[in-house]
């Protein structure tokens, strides 16, 4: 079968279109038939090896994280999907022919989604929601989001008003409509010379820019608040709880000193977050998502052999919507 695979790491990386075996589904896993992957920023930064410390890989590597496909074999143990079924799902490996995955980590797609609108949501909605999970936010309770107009923000943001929060919120003006629609308070401009200025402390914040805005984020969370980021600096215990060696722990408890300390200082606490596959949580969450008036964004969607085309279009941004990758049956 064809996977799109990573075989040399870089900033000019290269990436081909491989034939490798076509994998057999365990005893509590499916063989999905892919029709739609979902391209994200973390395909980028698997292919450039910017998150070796991480998330380290072995070459060549099948990359994508999301998709939409047909059940067509099963292990013996799976009793929730019939051979047939249209699943949707976030899972290492999906930009290929077919993928084996375990069943507790995909959900059946709403019969009122397109397979292309589902390859769109998993990782976003998934991340928004374990974002949620993890800062445990009570209605009524305030919010900032850095760099929340893009699919994740969107999601967070639905999620959000749907428990009650008050949200703030930066990022890209010209999504500024819809994020307010969705149910922001206040939307910033990210590109604005001037500083954030919000009426009150929050409770919380949400860092998906990383660099200098985890600071600002910080500087914007109340004092025994709590600050979530997913692309500022990882610590040792997020290294530790993916069982990482001792050296990589060693080298982000260095590397995230400066940020722990400015945290220990606000008496905040300080979290690095991946994004885990949660079949059960994906499908809580598409429920709440169909009770909105929220449609999927397509930007635009790419054969397999144009793969490389759509990483590319994904790293440059100014998207209207998600870039997809159809998989011919």
């Amino acid at each position: 079968m064809k996977a799109v695979q990573i075989v040399k790491q870089g900033k000019e990386p290269q990436i081909t279109i491989n034939n490798i075996a076509k994998p057999e589904p365990k005893e509590h896993e499916v063989l999905i038939n892919v029709s739609y992957v979902g391209v994200n920023p973390v395909d980028n930064l698997f292919a450039e090896g910017t998150i070796n410390i991480i998330k380290p890989i072995q070459l060549p590597y099948t990359l994508g994280a999301e998709m939409v496909g047909t059940v067509v074999a099963k292990g013996h143990l799976v009793t929730d999907f019939e051979i047939g079924d249209v699943v949707m799902g976030a899972w290492e490996g999906t930009l290929a022919e077919y993928i084996a995955v375990p069943s507790s980590a995909i959900t059946l797609l709403p019969k009122n989604l397109s397979e292309q609108d589902g390859a769109t949501l998993s990782v976003a909605l998934l991340t928004a929601a374990q974002i949620l999970e993890k800062l445990q936010c009570k209605k009524g309770e305030t919010i900032f989001i850095a760099g929340g107009t893009g699919a994740v923000g969107a999601m967070l943001v639905l999620l959000g008003k749907h428990k009650g929060l008050t949200m703030y919120v930066s990022g890209n003006q010209k999504e500024a409509s819809n994020i307010l629609q969705l149910g922001a308070n206040r939307v910033f401009d990210y590109k604005s010379k001037e500083a954030i200025q919000i009426e009150e402390v929050v409770d919380y914040g949400v860092d998906m820019v990383g660099g200098n805005t985890t600071n600002v984020v910080q500087q914007l969370v109340k004092i025994n608040g709590k600050v979530l980021t997913l692309k500022g600096m990882p610590t040792a215990d997020f290294a530790k709880s993916l069982g990482l060696s001792w050296w990589r722990q060693w080298i982000l408890a260095l590397a995230s000193y400066g940020v722990r300390r400015r945290a220990r200082k606000r008496k905040q606490t300080y979290e690095f977050m991946w994004v885990a596959p949660n079949g059960e949580q994906l499908q809580d969450t598409l429920a709440i998502l169909l009770q909105s008036d929220y449609k999927p964004a397509i930007d635009s969607i790419y054969p397999l052999e144009a793969s490389e085309t759509a990483f590319i279009k994904v790293k440059k941004g100014g998207l209207h919507g998600k870039v997809l990758v159809s998989i011919e049956k």
